[in-house]
C-alpha cells in the first residue's frame, strides 16, 4: 500500500512542565489572593467591568496563539476554535452590558404583616473562587465561569487543563499581563498540583470535566463546605418521533457528532428511533457525513482528533477490536464517524462515549423510550425532534436533564445569557448569564423596620399579655383551600385573597394611637399607608 502524505499539519504539543508551580508555594499564591479580597478592591462596578474589558482583549488580539494552540494541544480544527472563541467573545460582552441591572438591589413584597416594613435582596462577593477548566473546552470552560466570578466581585485562582498546555501557557502569560496582577492567578500543574489546591479553602470552586474527577472536587470542597458548579457531561439522548423530518435530523445528528470529533459534554451519545426508521437514518446520517468532509477523512484539515492516547485506547476498548475500522489510526489519534446499531446492554452504552461514535436504539413505544432515558443517570441535555408539539413538550416534561434542545442539537450552550448547566451525575449549577453571576454570588437579604413599628414587633418579647397573644395570632393566614382533597387544584388560578383585612384593620389602628401617643410624624403613618397597598391581597 502506497503510504498516505497527510495534508494536515503535525502536531506539537508544548511542555510547560517549567510553569508549573511549586507545591509549597501553592498556599501562599491562594494567600496573597485572598488579602487582595480583603481590601474590598474588586467590590467597585467599575473595577469589575475594566477586568471583563481586559479579558476580552486578551481573547480578542491573541486569538491566533489561542486558535493555534487548540491545534496543537487536541487537534481541534480551525473552525471550531473560532466558534468556541467568538462564544466566549459575546458571553463577556453580554456580561459587561448586563451586569448593572442583575446586581441591582431586588426589592422583595413580603407578607401584610411586614408591609410597613423596607425588604431587599443585596448580591454580594463570595470571596476567592478556583476556576478548574477541562481539556476539550480550554476557552469557554475557563471564560464562562471567569465572567461570572470577575462580574461577582470575586478574587479567582484559575487552573487550566494539563492536557491542553499551549493555552495553559497563554492563560499563564496573558492574565498576568492584562489583568490586574492583584485578585488573580494561574496555578499550572497536573494531579499533585490540584490535590494541593483543593486543600486550599475557597469560597467557590468551578469544574469542568468528567464525572470521576468532579466527585473528588465535590469531596474536597465538602471538607470546607464550599459551594462548586459542576459541569460534567453525560450520555446525552436524541429522541426522534416518526412524524419528523429525517433528513433534517440526520444532518444536524451528522454535524454535531463530527464537531470536534465528538468530545464535547453537549454531544448526542445515543439515538432513541422507531425501528421503522433505523436503517433510513442511519443511510442518510453516513450520507451527510460524506457530503461533509473530504476524502480520504484522515487527510481533512477540518476534521479533529482525539485529544491523547488514553482517550484513544478508552473509544476502541469500547468497540472491540471487530468494530474498529481499518482507516483508524492510532498513531495519528484519528477515529473516523461511525454510526451503529446496539443494544441496549452494549459495551458502548456503559458511560459517555466522548468520540465521534453515536449509538442507534430503538424503542417499542415513547414511554418505553423515555423509561430508558430516566434508567441512566442523567444527561447534560435531551435533544426530541417532532414535528408534534404534544409529543415534544410530554418529552420535556417526563425526561430529566440539565438543558434541552428541540429538533436540533447543542446549541443551549451557545448564546450568550443562556443560563447553561447540568442536573444530578451531568452537573449542577450554572455558568453563564445572570444565573451565572449568582452561582458567585451570595444573596444578602436585607430587612429594615421603622422604629414606630415596635408596636406591633413588641408582641416577640416574653412579657406577653393576652392582648399580645390575640394580635399575634391574626398573622395566621386563612388558606384558600380546606382540607377537601383537590381543593387547592384551583390556588393561583386567580388573585389570592386572604384574611388580611382584618389584621390590616387593627394594625392601622395601633399604629395611629401609638404615634399619636407618642408625638410622632403623622407621615410616617402616610409612608405606611403607601407600602400596604403596594402588596399583593
Amino acid at each position: 500500500m502506497a503510504e498516505v502524505k497527510y495534508a494536515v499539519p503535525p502536531r506539537c504539543s508544548q511542555d510547560i512542565r517549567h510553569l508549573y508551580v511549586p507545591i509549597h508555594e501553592i498556599g501562599d499564591r491562594v494567600h496573597t489572593v485572598r488579602e487582595t479580597f480583603k481590601t474590598q478592591k474588586t467590590f467597585p462596578l467599575s473595577f469589575r467591568k475594566e477586568q471583563l474589558r481586559r479579558l476580552y482583549y486578551v481573547l480578542e488580539d491573541h486569538a491566533e496563539e489561542f486558535v493555534d494552540a487548540m491545534y496543537h494541544d487536541m487537534g481541534k480544527s480551525r473552525k471550531d476554535a473560532l466558534m468556541e472563541l467568538a462564544s466566549c467573545l459575546s458571553e463577556i460582552c453580554h456580561t459587561v452590558e448586563n451586569m448593572e441591572l442583575w446586581l441591582v438591589d431586588q426589592k422583595v413584597k413580603p407578607d401584610p404583616s411586614f408591609s410597613m416594613a423596607s425588604t431587599r435582596i443585596k448580591r454580594k462577593p463570595l470571596g476567592v473562587a478556583l476556576i478548574i477548566t477541562a481539556f476539550n473546552a480550554p476557552l469557554s470552560g475557563a471564560v464562562w465561569p471567569l465572567s461570572s466570578a470577575i462580574a461577582g466581585g470575586n478574587c479567582f485562582v484559575l487552573k487550566p487543563a494539563e492536557n491542553s498546555p499551549g493555552v495553559a501557557a497563554l492563560w499563564t502569560e496573558y492574565l498576568y499581563e492584562s489583568l490586574d496582577k492583584s485578585f488573580n492567578t494561574v496555578v499550572n500543574g497536573e494531579v499533585p498540583e490540584t490535590t494541593e489546591l483543593l486543600n486550599q479553602k475557597f469560597d467557590q470552586i468551578s469544574y469542568t470535566g468528567s464525572a470521576t474527577v468532579g466527585r473528588i472536587v465535590a469531596a474536597a470542597a465538602a471538607k470546607n463546605l464550599t459551594p462548586c458548579v459542576l459541569e460534567l457531561g453525560g450520555k446525552n439522548p436524541v429522541l426522534i418521533d416518526r412524524n419528523v423530518d429525517l433528513d433534517d435530523a440526520a444532518k444536524k445528528i451528522a454535524w454535531a457528532k463530527t464537531t470536534f470529533t465528538g468530545q464535547s459534554r453537549l454531544c448526542p451519545d445515543y439515538i432513541i428511533v422507531h425501528p421503522d426508521q433505523t436503517a433510513e437514518l442511519i443511510a442518510k446520517v453516513e450520507h451527510h457525513w460524506s457530503q461533509f468532509w473530504s476524502q480520504p477523512l484522515i487527510n481533512d484539515p477540518k476534521y479533529g482528533r482525539i485529544v491523547h492516547r488514553r482517550a484513544y485506547e478508552r473509544i476502541t476498548s469500547l468497540l472491540g477490536p471487530a468494530r474498529i475500522p481499518a482507516e483508524a489510526s492510532e498513531a495519528d489519534l484519528f477515529l473516523p464517524p461511525m454510526i451503529l446499531r446496539v443494544e441496549r446492554d452494549d459495551p458502548l452504552m456503559s458511560q459517555e462515549i466522548f468520540g465521534p461514535i453515536v449509538c442507534v436504539l430503538e424503542y417499542s413505544s415513547i414511554e418505553d423510550a423515555i423509561s430508558f432515558v430516566n434508567s441512566g443517570d442523567r444527561p447534560l441535555a435531551v435533544y426530541p425532534f417532532s414535528q408534534n408539539a404534544k409529543w415534544v413538550e410530554m418529552i420535556l416534561h417526563k425526561t430529566l436533564a440539565g438543558t434541552a434542545t428541540v429538533n436540533d442539537l447543542m446549541l443551549s450552550a451557545g448564546p450568550a445569557g443562556f443560563e447553561f448547566g447540568g442536573v444530578g451525575e451531568s452537573g449542577h449549577g450554572k455558568f453563564e448569564g445572570r444565573a451565572g453571576l449568582y452561582s458567585f454570588t451570595s444573596a444578602m437579604t436585607i430587612v429594615e423596620t421603622p422604629k414606630w413599628m415596635g408596636y406591633l414587633t413588641g408582641v416577640r418579647f416574653p412579657n406577653a399579655t393576652p392582648f399580645d397573644d390575640w394580635l399575634a395570632s391574626l398573622g395566621k393566614p386563612r388558606p384558600k383551600f380546606s382540607r377537601k382533597v383537590g381543593s387547592a387544584d384551583k390556588v393561583g388560578r386567580n388573585r389570592m385573597v386572604s384574611n388580611t383585612t382584618v389584621l390590616a384593620g387593627a394594625m392601622a389602628t395601633l399604629i395611629v394611637a401609638g404615634v399619636l401617643r407618642k408625638g410622632g410624624d403623622l407621615r410616617e403613618i402616610g409612608r405606611w399607608a403607601r407600602r400596604v397597598s403596594n402588596v399583593n391581597l
